[in-house]
Protein backbone atom coordinates (compact mmCIF):
# COMPACT_ATOMS: atom_id res chain seq x y z
CA UNK A 1 0.00 0.00 0.00
CA UNK A 2 2.85 2.34 0.86
CA UNK A 3 4.44 1.83 -2.54
CA UNK A 4 1.13 2.55 -4.26
CA UNK A 5 0.66 5.81 -2.33
CA UNK A 6 4.17 7.01 -3.09
CA UNK A 7 3.81 6.10 -6.75
CA UNK A 8 0.48 7.91 -6.89
CA UNK A 9 2.12 11.04 -5.43
CA UNK A 10 4.82 10.77 -8.08
CA UNK A 11 2.13 10.36 -10.73
CA UNK A 12 0.40 13.55 -9.56
CA UNK A 13 3.71 15.36 -9.45
CA UNK A 14 4.39 14.35 -13.06
CA UNK A 15 0.99 15.67 -14.08
CA UNK A 16 1.71 19.00 -12.42
CA UNK A 17 5.18 19.18 -13.97
CA UNK A 18 3.60 18.50 -17.34
CA UNK A 19 1.08 21.33 -16.95
CA UNK A 20 3.80 23.75 -15.80
CA UNK A 21 6.29 22.78 -18.50
CA UNK A 22 7.54 25.25 -21.08
CA UNK A 23 6.45 22.91 -23.86
CA UNK A 24 2.86 22.88 -22.58
CA UNK A 25 2.80 26.69 -22.46
CA UNK A 26 4.31 27.02 -25.93
CA UNK A 27 1.81 24.53 -27.32
CA UNK A 28 -1.17 26.47 -26.00
CA UNK A 29 0.28 29.83 -27.00
CA UNK A 30 0.77 28.62 -30.56
CA UNK A 31 -2.70 27.04 -30.53
CA UNK A 32 -4.09 30.54 -29.89
CA UNK A 33 -2.23 31.76 -32.98
CA UNK A 34 -3.88 28.98 -34.96
CA UNK A 35 -7.28 30.26 -33.84
CA UNK A 36 -6.40 33.77 -35.02
CA UNK A 37 -5.13 32.32 -38.30
CA UNK A 38 -8.46 30.50 -38.68
CA UNK A 39 -10.27 33.83 -38.37
CA UNK A 40 -7.99 35.34 -41.04
CA UNK A 41 -8.45 32.31 -43.31
CA UNK A 42 -12.24 32.38 -42.97
CA UNK A 43 -12.44 36.10 -43.67
CA UNK A 44 -10.30 35.67 -46.77
CA UNK A 45 -12.43 32.75 -47.97
CA UNK A 46 -15.60 34.83 -47.59
CA UNK A 47 -14.06 37.79 -49.43
CA UNK A 48 -12.65 35.63 -52.22
CA UNK A 49 -15.97 33.82 -52.62
CA UNK A 50 -17.84 37.08 -53.24
CA UNK A 51 -15.17 38.38 -55.63
CA UNK A 52 -15.53 35.17 -57.64
CA UNK A 53 -19.29 35.50 -57.47
CA UNK A 54 -19.02 38.99 -58.96
CA UNK A 55 -16.97 37.66 -61.86
CA UNK A 56 -19.44 34.82 -62.43
CA UNK A 57 -22.49 37.07 -62.35
CA UNK A 58 -20.87 39.58 -64.68
CA UNK A 59 -20.32 36.82 -67.24
CA UNK A 60 -23.96 35.79 -66.90
CA UNK A 61 -25.20 39.41 -67.17
CA UNK A 62 -26.91 39.11 -63.78
CA UNK A 63 -25.58 42.26 -62.11
CA UNK A 64 -28.32 44.52 -63.39
CA UNK A 65 -27.81 47.46 -65.71
CA UNK A 66 -27.99 51.27 -65.81
CA UNK A 67 -31.70 51.12 -64.95
CA UNK A 68 -31.42 48.50 -62.21
CA UNK A 69 -28.37 48.80 -60.00
CA UNK A 70 -29.85 47.00 -57.00
CA UNK A 71 -28.10 43.62 -57.58
CA UNK A 72 -24.68 45.22 -58.08
CA UNK A 73 -25.05 47.76 -55.27
CA UNK A 74 -26.10 45.03 -52.83
CA UNK A 75 -23.07 42.95 -53.78
CA UNK A 76 -20.69 45.92 -53.37
CA UNK A 77 -22.09 46.74 -49.92
CA UNK A 78 -21.52 43.18 -48.74
CA UNK A 79 -18.11 43.15 -50.39
CA UNK A 80 -17.13 46.25 -48.40
CA UNK A 81 -18.05 44.49 -45.16
CA UNK A 82 -15.96 41.45 -46.06
CA UNK A 83 -12.97 43.60 -47.08
CA UNK A 84 -13.22 45.39 -43.72
CA UNK A 85 -13.16 42.08 -41.85
CA UNK A 86 -10.26 40.79 -43.92
CA UNK A 87 -8.15 43.90 -43.25
CA UNK A 88 -8.72 43.78 -39.50
CA UNK A 89 -8.26 40.01 -39.26
CA UNK A 90 -4.84 40.56 -40.86
CA UNK A 91 -3.96 43.07 -38.13
CA UNK A 92 -5.02 40.66 -35.37
CA UNK A 93 -2.84 37.96 -36.88
CA UNK A 94 0.16 40.30 -37.04
CA UNK A 95 -0.18 41.49 -33.44
CA UNK A 96 -0.94 38.09 -31.93
CA UNK A 97 2.02 36.50 -33.70
CA UNK A 98 4.41 39.25 -32.61
CA UNK A 99 3.19 38.88 -29.02
CA UNK A 100 3.75 35.12 -29.22
CA UNK A 101 7.34 35.56 -30.41
CA UNK A 102 8.19 38.13 -27.72
CA UNK A 103 6.50 36.22 -24.88
CA UNK A 104 7.95 32.87 -25.89
CA UNK A 105 11.49 33.83 -26.87
CA UNK A 106 12.17 37.36 -25.62
CA UNK A 107 12.18 40.89 -27.01
CA UNK A 108 15.93 40.93 -27.68
CA UNK A 109 16.37 37.29 -28.67
CA UNK A 110 17.99 36.01 -31.85
CA UNK A 111 14.67 34.38 -32.69
CA UNK A 112 12.91 37.77 -32.53
CA UNK A 113 15.56 39.19 -34.87
CA UNK A 114 15.09 36.29 -37.29
CA UNK A 115 11.32 36.76 -37.15
CA UNK A 116 11.57 40.50 -37.89
CA UNK A 117 13.93 39.87 -40.79
CA UNK A 118 11.52 37.34 -42.31
CA UNK A 119 8.62 39.78 -41.95
CA UNK A 120 10.64 42.43 -43.80
CA UNK A 121 11.60 40.14 -46.68
CA UNK A 122 8.12 38.59 -46.95
CA UNK A 123 6.05 41.77 -46.98
CA UNK A 124 8.36 44.74 -47.42
CA UNK A 125 9.59 44.71 -51.05
CA UNK A 126 6.17 44.88 -52.75
CA UNK A 127 4.65 47.30 -50.24
CA UNK A 128 1.58 45.09 -49.87
CA UNK A 129 1.74 45.07 -46.06
CA UNK A 130 1.98 48.85 -45.98
CA UNK A 131 -0.98 49.09 -48.34
CA UNK A 132 -2.99 46.74 -46.10
CA UNK A 133 -2.10 48.84 -43.07
CA UNK A 134 -3.19 52.01 -44.88
CA UNK A 135 -6.44 50.42 -45.99
CA UNK A 136 -7.16 49.35 -42.42
CA UNK A 137 -6.40 52.85 -41.12
CA UNK A 138 -8.74 54.32 -43.73
CA UNK A 139 -11.52 51.98 -42.59
CA UNK A 140 -10.84 52.67 -38.93
CA UNK A 141 -10.24 56.42 -38.88
CA UNK A 142 -11.75 57.94 -42.02
CA UNK A 143 -14.63 56.08 -43.67
CA UNK A 144 -15.40 53.02 -45.77
CA UNK A 145 -13.73 53.14 -49.17
CA UNK A 146 -15.84 52.79 -52.29
CA UNK A 147 -15.40 49.60 -54.27
CA UNK A 148 -16.39 49.97 -57.91
CA UNK A 149 -17.18 47.51 -60.68
CA UNK A 150 -15.64 48.72 -63.94
CA UNK A 151 -15.40 47.40 -67.47
CA UNK A 152 -12.43 45.07 -67.92
CA UNK A 153 -11.34 46.58 -71.21
CA UNK A 154 -13.43 47.33 -74.27
CA UNK A 155 -13.47 43.78 -75.63
CA UNK A 156 -12.72 41.07 -73.02
CA UNK A 157 -11.83 37.64 -74.34
CA UNK A 158 -14.46 34.87 -74.22
CA UNK A 159 -14.76 33.52 -70.68
CA UNK A 160 -12.97 36.52 -69.18
CA UNK A 161 -14.79 38.75 -66.66
CA UNK A 162 -16.61 41.65 -68.28
CA UNK A 163 -16.09 43.73 -65.13
CA UNK A 164 -13.45 43.89 -62.42
CA UNK A 165 -13.56 45.21 -58.88
CA UNK A 166 -11.27 48.05 -57.92
CA UNK A 167 -10.36 50.40 -55.10
CA UNK A 168 -9.93 53.94 -56.37
CA UNK A 169 -7.03 55.16 -54.23
CA UNK A 170 -7.12 58.63 -55.80
CA UNK A 171 -10.66 59.05 -54.48
CA UNK A 172 -9.48 57.91 -51.05
CA UNK A 173 -6.72 60.54 -51.18
CA UNK A 174 -9.33 63.26 -51.56
CA UNK A 175 -10.91 62.50 -48.19
CA UNK A 176 -10.16 65.49 -45.89
CA UNK A 177 -9.38 63.43 -42.79
CA UNK A 178 -7.07 61.05 -44.62
CA UNK A 179 -3.39 61.56 -43.83
CA UNK A 180 -2.28 59.76 -46.95
CA UNK A 181 -0.48 56.58 -47.88
CA UNK A 182 2.97 55.62 -46.65
CA UNK A 183 5.85 55.34 -49.08
CA UNK A 184 5.58 51.56 -49.05
CA UNK A 185 1.85 51.67 -49.77
CA UNK A 186 2.36 54.12 -52.64
CA UNK A 187 4.92 51.73 -54.10
CA UNK A 188 2.26 49.02 -54.20
CA UNK A 189 -0.40 51.40 -55.55
CA UNK A 190 1.81 52.76 -58.34
CA UNK A 191 2.59 49.19 -59.44
CA UNK A 192 -1.15 48.62 -59.91
CA UNK A 193 -2.05 51.81 -61.77
CA UNK A 194 -3.66 53.58 -58.79
CA UNK A 195 -6.92 51.67 -59.28
CA UNK A 196 -6.05 48.58 -57.27
CA UNK A 197 -7.73 45.40 -58.51
CA UNK A 198 -9.40 43.96 -55.44
CA UNK A 199 -9.17 40.35 -56.59
CA UNK A 200 -5.45 40.60 -57.30
CA UNK A 201 -4.73 42.42 -54.04
CA UNK A 202 -6.63 39.95 -51.83
CA UNK A 203 -4.98 36.95 -53.47
CA UNK A 204 -1.47 38.43 -53.33
CA UNK A 205 -1.74 39.35 -49.68
CA UNK A 206 -3.29 36.02 -48.68
CA UNK A 207 -0.58 34.07 -50.51
CA UNK A 208 2.16 36.15 -48.88
CA UNK A 209 0.65 35.46 -45.45
CA UNK A 210 0.38 31.73 -46.20
CA UNK A 211 4.03 31.49 -47.24
CA UNK A 212 5.09 33.35 -44.10
CA UNK A 213 3.05 31.19 -41.71
CA UNK A 214 4.22 27.95 -43.28
CA UNK A 215 7.75 29.19 -42.59
CA UNK A 216 6.83 30.22 -39.05
CA UNK A 217 5.28 26.84 -38.26
CA UNK A 218 8.38 24.98 -39.45
CA UNK A 219 10.79 27.28 -37.63
CA UNK A 220 8.77 27.23 -34.43
CA UNK A 221 9.04 23.44 -34.33
CA UNK A 222 12.82 23.84 -34.41
CA UNK A 223 12.89 26.71 -31.90
CA UNK A 224 10.91 24.83 -29.27
CA UNK A 225 12.16 21.31 -29.98
CA UNK A 226 13.88 20.82 -26.60
CA UNK A 227 10.87 22.06 -24.65
CA UNK A 228 8.55 19.99 -26.81
CA UNK A 229 10.64 16.82 -26.37
CA UNK A 230 10.63 17.33 -22.60
CA UNK A 231 6.85 17.66 -22.57
CA UNK A 232 6.41 14.51 -24.68
CA UNK A 233 8.72 12.61 -22.32
CA UNK A 234 6.53 13.65 -19.39
CA UNK A 235 3.45 12.44 -21.25
CA UNK A 236 5.11 9.08 -21.81
CA UNK A 237 5.97 8.77 -18.13
CA UNK A 238 2.40 9.62 -17.12
CA UNK A 239 1.02 7.01 -19.50
CA UNK A 240 3.47 4.40 -18.18
CA UNK A 241 2.25 5.01 -14.62
CA UNK A 242 -1.33 4.53 -15.71
CA UNK A 243 -0.56 1.29 -17.52
CA UNK A 244 1.56 -0.13 -14.70
CA UNK A 245 -0.46 0.87 -11.67
CA UNK A 246 -3.93 1.16 -13.14
CA UNK A 247 -4.33 4.81 -12.19
CA UNK A 248 -7.39 6.47 -13.72
CA UNK A 249 -6.61 7.93 -17.13
CA UNK A 250 -7.24 11.54 -16.10
CA UNK A 251 -4.06 12.88 -17.66
CA UNK A 252 -4.38 15.87 -19.98
CA UNK A 253 -5.22 14.98 -23.57
CA UNK A 254 -2.09 13.88 -25.36
CA UNK A 255 -0.55 16.69 -27.36
CA UNK A 256 0.98 16.01 -30.74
Amino acid sequence: MGDLKSEHRRYRALQEEFRQSEGFRLYHDFLAIRLTFYAFQTNYDELDCLIRQHYKLSLEHKLGDFYDRVPLDSLLVELTRRLHNFAFAAKSLIEHTRHFIVRSYGEESAIRAEYDAKVATSFGPSGIAAFTSGLRNFFGHVTSPFITSVMAGSDPAPGEPRYRLQLNTADMDRQPRWKGWSAGARKYISAHGYDVDLGIYATEYYEAVMRFYYWLGERNEQWCKDAWDHMIALQDQIQAYEERWGFPADRPKRLS
